[in-house]
């Protein structure tokens, strides 16, 4: 099963995601391909909420964790980056496929903690709420990832979700708007222990 690496760049003083853009056309992503590995999507942290201005966001995918492991060396050879931070990721519902995403909306990663024992109760929820969400709102679930687990008895999720914009994020965080999935959303929380949301630009490919 392919592993998703989930990276956190740190960019040096005046560097901007323009940056980013320019080393992943002219050399990283044939260097992620001579590793390997692909790209699947490059986010501007400083257009969303939550990231800092001088973070963006890179998703790579490798055939294995040993693989997405060595490919936190790679990333660091950017120039603008000063300090990666990089979590192996394993899909779970999705995504279905490495195809990857369309650059538009809002994007918003949510990380979970919950305890391990309800990892499968967790999906189990997201996947029926999804179903009326979807529907209801201008929203994608783009991927729900399990990573490694913090402790014996904890793990951790990451959602990925894309909206038409944050207006339209804002509006699905209303129960009475979507009653059905909000239902599977508070049975959802009450299996977390803790969450937290931010919002990122997606770049276009170059």
């Amino acid at each position: 099963m392919a592993v998703w690496l989930h990276t956190v760049l740190t960019l040096a003083p005046r560097a901007g995601s323009g940056n980013l853009e320019d080393w992943l056309a002219h050399r990283g992503e044939q260097a992620l391909r001579e590793s390997g590995g692909l790209l699947w999507g490059a986010w501007d942290g400083r257009a969303g909420l939550g990231f800092g201005s001088n973070e963006a966001l890179l998703m790579t995918v490798w055939p294995d964790d040993a693989a997405a492991g060595a490919a936190v060396e790679l990333i660091k050879t950017c120039p603008p980056v000063v300090a990666v931070t990089g979590t192996p990721l394993h899909p779970t519902l999705r995504p279905e496929s490495v195809t990857s995403p369309k650059p538009e909306g809002a994007w918003v990663f949510r990380e979970f903690q919950v305890a391990a024992a309800d990892v499968d109760r967790f999906i189990e929820l997201s996947a029926a709420a999804w179903e009326t969400f979807e529907a209801r709102f201008d929203a994608r679930i783009a991927g729900l990832f399990r990573g490694p687990n913090e402790t014996a008895e904890l793990a951790t999720l990451l959602l990925l979700t894309r909206y038409a914009d944050h207006a339209a994020w804002e509006a699905s965080r209303s129960e009475s708007e979507d009653p059905d999935a909000w239902a599977r959303f508070r049975e959802r929380h009450a299996l977390t222990r803790w969450t937290r949301a931010r919002s990122a630009l997606l770049l276009g490919r170059a």
